[in-house]
């Protein structure tokens, strides 16, 4: 049987491709960022997306290591390094809608890349994930965490690193209580790399304990994935 074809996020991975190749840039360090690994770029950097959300601006992270603190994304930003080996972002950060991320690190230990709630077309590519929380950790489970009591559309990773969790919870932690405005659909992984981590590398569960079953998740797809 043929391989089913996501037509919608094939449409997101293009646009993604355009929207960011397209776009003005910015240096991060034009709004004080260090990039040392010891100062605290928390304020650099949402500066520097604070003016350039939603104007198709680039901020561009040259080779360095940005510790912050907790970052929310605004909706529409387009980041990119120089590498997911030399760029990182190291922090515990939550991602919104219309977002583009390249060639950058993401994460610390200890806590898990988030998405605000109701997401949608957002753009992973060449991104290495780090970290995660182990299980008693509540949202921070996971490397990349899908949080109960959400909801995301239209996500895509493609080439991506999801490393192993640093603790010992999974990798990829994706979690619904049922309910019909808590769901996730249309999220791909194409050509990614999931590390081994200590319990599972990827998890999709869906409970009832909030609201009675319903659809939960629809079209979560993987495609010439690897799995250590």
């Amino acid at each position: 049987m043929p391989a089913r074809i996501n037509l919608s996020t094939t449409l997101i991975l293009l646009s993604g491709c355009l929207f960011t190749s397209s776009a003005r840039a910015t240096d991060v360090h034009q709004f004080g960022a260090a990039g040392d690994g010891v100062t605290d770029d928390t304020e650099s950097l949402m500066a520097a997306l604070r003016a350039t959300a939603g104007h198709r601006t680039a901020v561009l992270f040259p080779a360095g290591t940005y510790r912050v603190e907790t970052v929310v994304l605004p909706s529409n930003v387009i980041l990119k390094g120089a590498g997911a080996d030399r760029s990182w972002i190291q922090g515990r950060l939550e991602v919104d809608g219309g977002s583009r991320v390249s060639d950058l690190r993401l994460g610390r230990d200890g806590a898990a890349l988030r998405f605000a709630p109701d997401a949608s077309q957002v753009l992973f590519r060449r991104v290495a994930f780090t970290g995660g929380g182990g299980m008693t950790s509540g949202e921070d489970q996971g490397v990349i965490r899908f949080s109960g009591g959400r909801s995301a559309s239209f996500v895509a990773f493609e080439d991506c690193e999801i490393g192993a969790n640093s603790v010992d919870g999974n990798g990829v932690s994706m979690v619904s209580n049922g309910s019909s405005d808590a769901t996730y659909h249309d999220i791909t992984w194409h050509r990614c790399r999931f590390g081994s981590s200590p319990r599972m590398g990827f998890e999709v569960i869906q409970r009832a304990d909030d609201a009675p079953i319903t659809t939960g998740y629809r079209r979560i797809d993987l495609y010439d994935c690897v799995f250590e």
